[in-house]
């Protein structure tokens, strides 16, 4: 795959993961999760922006 359609498509899954956190915000307002899921969602995605962003680099060329 080219380097620059995979750092397209890693950016589109990061905004993909901003816009999950919003919405478990909006959910936990709601009262349709609790915080303790929220937290644990937060964690997941912080995860995978971790991996996001160390695949970026390796593409961009900074380690």
């Amino acid at each position: 795959m080219d380097k620059n359609k995979r750092l397209q498509q890693l950016e589109k899954e990061w905004a993909r993961l901003d816009a999950l956190a919003l919405q478990d915000d909006e959910l936990i307002l709601n009262g349709a999760i609790t915080k303790a899921e929220a937290i644990r969602r937060s964690r997941q995605y912080a995860a995978r922006r971790q991996e996001i962003e160390t695949e970026a680099n390796k593409l961009r060329g900074i380690e």
